[in-house]
């Protein structure tokens, strides 16, 4: 099946000369489009591009005429067979919930904007007093080696049960037939052997819920560096993807800022909460000598740091376009991914541990960082500060970094190289005496 993608960077037109265009032609030849975008704010900014009728949204917040609140699913495969609607708008969280069947789908033209993610992680914690037959419930692959835990393996579900599932509120999702899911044998024993403990899931989305569409639209910046690019090039049997337009790596009035070999992580702020305070003074003073008005922040939840001039968002920007005045970008997180997905991408998508944090880390800043006055490419300077070395190793596939000229090294007092049994007695007593004071 033909897949188009549209790569170019962000900023570069991807919505305005090649998605609306698409739209509009579809509609004007009363054909059916079914268009899947990563939030709410972006449907509402299609809906203004799009305001006459045979154009409408749908998402969790909409109400019926009572004010309860709709049932997506429901109501798509609803107007997906009526002909009141040529263009239904949904979010991506929507679409990989609904099954669309095969005889609805040929009639429709799929454009998504934004790659999606297709693939998931779920955690299940199993209790002593849990009454949950996981026998009953799902069935691992038949050439599965009980004693080998290395290997991911299928389960499937029994689908003639669902009253299983709906025991936990969260296994409806994993026991979705819009799914593929593994995991690995000691998770299976604690399920099966009713041992307390977290058992871990992975699962893939099916090839054939993209399946079978009139046509396919993709448009995602850096789109091979995204975990769904990684999954089509997976399924190259089944997609024949096609780049409209190619990212190139960008050349733009960026300057990093990052300390060396810093691998950022929660246990790493708990046991070392200086280099953050470091981290933070550096940037209050270098962006104080800049006519910078406020520095624009990604920060894990359970860090409760305050910066003057700061303002915090999510690590979700789809849609955030109002954002292009900050010319100042303190990344003070990583997005770390388990050993568990490493494991698995590696098994199964055969991507490199690099890769992954590329996908996983990288992939998401450059989409935050492209909000700021990058995005207008009008020459403004931009300030990149970074906490996690892995994050600059993957932005590098994104902008031109070079070491002599837009890389600035930030002393936080770190050293990957571990301490001596010197260096650790004198940490300890130093420790003691200043507890004593």
């Amino acid at each position: 099946m033909l897949v188009t993608v549209d790569s170019r960077a962000a900023g570069k037109g991807k919505t305005t000369t090649l998605i609306y265009p698409k739209i509009q032609k579809h509609l004007a030849l009363n054909e059916k489009v079914l268009l899947v975008v990563p939030s709410i704010i972006l449907q509402q900014k299609y809906e203004e591009k799009f305001p006459l009728s045979g154009f409408i949204t749908l998402n969790s917040k909409d109400e019926d005429r009572d004010k309860n609140p709709i049932n997506v699913t429901q109501r798509l495969l609803s107007l997906m067979t009526s002909d009141v609607f040529n263009c239904i708008c949904i979010t991506h969280q929507a679409w990989l919930k609904t099954q669309i069947p095969l005889a609805i789908k040929n009639e429709w033209h799929l454009i998504i904007d934004e790659a999606i993610t297709p693939f998931r992680t779920f955690s299940y914690w199993r209790k002593k007093d849990s009454d949950i037959d996981w026998s009953a419930m799902c069935e691992l692959d038949k050439e599965a080696i009980k004693e080998d835990n290395e290997v991911f393996y299928s389960v499937k579900f029994n689908e003639q049960d669902d009253s299983l599932a709906r025991q936990i509120k969260s296994l409806r999702d994993l026991s979705s037939p819009l799914w593929d899911t593994s995991l690995r044998m000691n998770s299976y024993h604690k399920l099966q052997n009713k041992e307390q403990g977290r058992a871990e899931f992975i699962q893939e989305l099916k090839v054939s819920h993209m399946s079978g569409y009139k046509s396919v639209h993709i448009a995602a910046a850096a789109f091979k560096y995204s975990f769904m690019g990684y999954w089509l090039k997976k399924h190259r049997d089944v997609f024949d993807v096609v780049e409209l337009h190619p990212f190139s790596k960008l050349d733009l009035p960026i300057k990093i800022h990052a300390p060396e070999q810093v691998k950022w992580s929660s246990l790493l702020q708990r046991n070392r909460p200086d280099i953050l305070q470091k981290f933070d003074l550096y940037v209050a003073s270098s962006t104080a000598g800049l006519v910078i008005d406020d520095v624009l922040s990604v920060k894990n939840s359970f860090n409760e740091n305050e910066v003057e001039l700061e303002t915090y968002i999510s690590n979700n920007p789809h849609g955030l376009n109002e954002l292009s005045h900050y010319q100042a970008v303190s990344l003070k997180t990583a997005l770390i991914p388990s050993n568990e997905m490493y494991l698995w991408l590696s098994q199964e998508w055969g991507m490199s541990k690099g890769e992954v944090h590329r996908a996983f880390s990288s992939y998401v800043f450059y989409q935050i960082i492209m909000r700021t006055a990058l995005r207008n490419y009008n020459n403004k300077e931009v300030h990149v500060y970074l906490l996690d070395y892995n994050t600059l190793i993957g932005l590098a596939d994104f902008f031109l970094i070079n070491p002599d000229k837009n890389l600035f090294i930030i002393d936080v007092g770190y050293s990957s190289k571990p301490m001596t049994g010197a260096e650790r007695k004198r940490k300890s007593l130093a420790k003691k005496k200043a507890q004593r004071k």
